[in-house]
């Protein structure tokens, strides 16, 4: 049996702008390893800021604040993770050879209702998010300009 929360939830989505032509110029394996470097370096910055990567989705990840710990400051924590993660693609950029990557960040609050997949790992790590929020978020994502560093 698996438990769900309704909770107030910020949201965000940071996939990489431009992927589908960049990932045509490179090999399967240069592809993968700079996703890969992204998704990780990313990653690393929404820890810092108490957000949880729920899924990788291709070029881009679908991150969750508020769980699995909710906290007061959840919304202003979401946003500042956002504008971190643009800082993190500069860094990223300085260290790749002919590639520059840049992303776009959606974001959006509301109400969701999370619980487990039906077959989660045993540490209860997988999440899974019901909600117009999670619609709203990926909807906006592609009207937002690409930041570039």
């Amino acid at each position: 049996m698996t438990t769900a929360r309704n909770a107030h939830r910020p949201r965000r989505d940071a996939p990489v702008e431009g992927s589908t032509p960049l990932s045509q110029q490179l090999d399967a394996e240069e592809w993968r390893d700079l996703i890969s470097r992204y998704q990780r370096a990313a990653t690393e910055t929404v820890e810092k800021f108490g957000g949880h990567v729920a899924k990788n989705l291709g070029d881009g990840l679908l991150i969750h604040f508020g769980w699995p710990t909710a906290r007061e400051d959840d919304p202003g924590r979401t946003i500042r993770a956002g504008l971190a993660i643009v800082d993190t693609m500069e860094t990223l950029n300085a260290t790749l050879a002919g590639t520059q990557l840049a992303v776009r960040v959606g974001l959006h609050t509301g109400k969701v209702a999370a619980g487990a997949y039906f077959f989660s790992d045993p540490e209860g790590n997988d999440l899974e998010i019901y909600s117009p929020a999670q619609a709203a978020a990926a909807a906006a994502t592609p009207a937002t300009p690409p930041a570039r560093p």
